[in-house]
Order: structure tokens, then sequence, then C-alpha cells
């Protein structure tokens, strides 16, 4: 899942995404 997540934050989009996913959280 780990490994997953870091090759998916290679993608300068994806990784937007999971920072808003992040905030969300917040």
């Amino acid at each position: 899942m780990e490994r997953e997540w870091a090759a998916r934050l290679n993608d300068k989009e994806l990784a937007e995404e999971f920072s808003k996913w992040l905030t969300s959280l917040g």
C-alpha cells in the first residue's frame, strides 16, 4: 500500500490530490 502511494506521488497531479486528501482529514 505504502509503496503504491510512493509511486503515485511521483506524479505531480496525484501529489496535489494527495495533498487535498490530507487537508480534508485535518
